[in-house]
């Protein structure tokens, strides 16, 4: 299965699903193709600050993630140090996932 935005180009925010009856994967292709990420309090502060980057380094990068500028709760994002901070302070306060 194929999974792509209508509004983007021929590549941006494509999945292929090898395996259509596995939730996670359809979940994490739709909210893709809608350039959306769900990230835990869980999973943030378990990264390393390493990890952090790095991870922050791909969800940014438009080719393979969601670029820049990123809508996070009503915020508007332009760089990656600001979401970083922005992610560190929000999951120091609150476990509530960010979409």
């Amino acid at each position: 299965m194929v999974i792509r935005p209508a509004n983007q180009g021929s590549s941006i925010g494509v999945a292929i699903l090898e395996d259509s009856k596995n939730m996670d994967a359809f979940e994490k292709s739709i909210n893709r193709a809608f350039f959306k990420e769900k990230i835990t309090a869980d999973y943030w502060n378990g990264l390393s600050e390493e990890e952090k980057v790095s991870y922050l380094r791909n969800l940014t990068d438009i080719r393979d993630g969601l670029g820049f500028p990123l809508n996070v709760k009503g915020e508007t994002i332009y760089h990656p140090e600001a979401l970083l901070s922005f992610l560190n302070n929000h999951f120091k306060k609150t476990v509530i996932p960010l979409y």
